[in-house]
């Protein structure tokens, strides 16, 4: 008996597993299904992954909010929360990622897409004391990226435009760092 209930308990991983394709972020009691954009405060823009892509190493930048797929992400547990996540893209299915750290003394890292699995792609969403905007579902949040957590997801200089590349940078408190995150 305990060894057919061992047997069900791994088919019923497996079959979950491929029901949501290829994510590799989920853990017990995450709502891996929500689907969530990532509006910055200060531009109005949301986290997109540069031209839809697929491709592991291809940019993530800020572009006008039109709600696609590759500005849909998914977190490894259900919000509202706060704590260690990755960020993972509902079209590629790879995480956020900073490239290029040198040490506590790197001035900032371009963000790309790369697999899950990378010690890179695990950040603290950290919930900020304002909510999100009146009127909308949303979670005001820093997003910190947990192998420095003195670096956050940034736009730099809070520049509003479409395509630019977004950034980890020394965590300031800025509205440039502050996110929106909703259904």
């Amino acid at each position: 008996m305990r060894t057919v209930s061992l047997f069900a308990l791994c088919a019923l991983a497996i079959l979950g597993a491929s029901a949501f394709g290829r994510s590799n972020v989920a853990i017990a009691g995450a709502q891996v299904t929500a689907q969530y954009i990532i509006r910055n405060v200060a531009t109005g823009k949301c986290i997109d992954i540069a031209n839809g892509s697929t491709a592991a190493g291809d940019p993530v930048a800020q572009y006008m909010c039109h709600g696609g797929q590759n500005q849909r992400f998914r977190f490894d547990f259900a919000l509202p929360g706060s704590g260690r996540t990755h960020i993972s893209n509902v079209h590629s299915y790879l995480c956020i990622v900073p490239t290029g750290y040198q040490g506590p003394s790197t001035p900032r890292m371009g963000l790309v897409q790369s697999s899950c699995t990378a010690p890179e792609a695990n950040f603290n969403l950290v919930r900020a004391t304002n909510k999100g905007p009146t009127g909308q579902h949303a979670e005001r949040a820093v997003l910190r990226w947990a192998l420095d957590s003195t670096f956050c997801i940034d736009v730099p200089s809070a520049a509003r435009t479409d395509g630019l590349i977004l950034q980890a940078y020394r965590c300031h408190g800025g509205l440039n760092q502050l996110w929106d995150i909703a259904r």
